[in-house]
């Protein structure tokens, strides 16, 4: 290799480095927080700044923020790191709770996990800040299935889902209808207001609001019966029914001729877990 190719090679890693991109974005001092040279959050003594990582690039950047705000922040003011992320990307970092679940099929374990992982969101006080770093993989690992879905179920699907070729949009959809955490679900788990999500450089994983948490950004209406309460059957309106994959199981038989294609009444599949009916 040359020395040309070399130089590039190392720029484009340097450039990639977490540790370079967060100084970059995060700067501040014990009395504030400054995210992108625009949002400023005010810090207090007795408020702690919790650091929570999602995705295959989770423990990555969660040990590259904490080592950045070690820097900026009094040690007792940095609360938890926790990263949640693909089997075999742990970092064994002794100063960071580490999870891993299966990534892209989901599994039992992944739903363990998730139970876990929204434990020690709930130990987050309210005057608390979160640093939420998302990266690619989030969907297939945080998986909390509606009360209604058997978790055999919910794997089978995803399988199916993975296996059907089809994009992350739309794989997402159909997620959202069968997790209690996506869709907006986990900030039921969440009772700080100061959120700060955080996607520098991951192209695959969602970078807007944590309220649809999600791998990809796709804003779709289900119309649920009354979603805050639990209840996710869909409404007579909703645009998801009879909206579901034609051939959710790749076989080249539509649903008109597949019953493996079709609700338990014999209609083409609806979006979300619950049938309509």
């Amino acid at each position: 290799m040359g020395a040309l190719e070399t130089k590039i090679i190392d720029s484009i890693l340097g450039i990639l480095n977490p540790q370079k991109i967060f100084q970059a974005k995060i700067s501040g001092d014990s009395s504030k927080l400054v995210f992108n040279n625009e949002k400023h959050i005010p810090m207090s003594l007795s408020s702690k700044i919790h650091i929570i990582g999602l995705g295959k690039a989770a423990s990555y950047e969660v040990r590259a923020v904490r080592d950045h705000l070690e820097s900026l922040l009094p040690f007792e003011q940095i609360g938890k790191t926790l990263a949640y992320t693909k089997e075999g990307h742990i970092l064994n970092d002794s100063r960071m709770i580490e999870l891993e679940g299966s990534h892209p099929y989901m599994s039992e374990g992944n739903v363990k996990q998730t139970d876990i992982f929204i434990s020690h969101l709930l130990q987050i006080k309210e005057d608390d800040i979160i640093v939420f770093l998302l990266s690619g993989g989030a969907s297939s690992l945080l998986m909390k299935p509606v009360t209604s879905l058997e978790i055999d179920k919910l794997i089978k699907i995803n399988r199916l889902l993975v296996q059907s070729g089809k994009n992350i949009n739309e794989m997402n959809m159909v997620r959202k209808g069968m997790s209690e955490v996506k869709n907006g679900g986990l900030l039921k788990y969440i009772k700080s207001k100061n959120i700060i999500q955080q996607n520098f450089y991951h192209k695959s994983s969602y970078s807007g609001p944590i309220d649809l948490i999600y791998s990809d950004n796709y804003s779709f209406d289900y119309s649920f019966v009354d979603s805050n309460n639990g209840n996710f059957n869909l409404q007579s309106s909703s645009n998801q029914i009879d909206a579901g994959d034609p051939d959710l199981d790749s076989d080249g038989i539509n649903w008109e001729n597949d019953y493996d294609d079709v609700d338990p009444d014999g209609t083409r599949l609806d979006i979300g877990a619950i049938y309509y009916q």
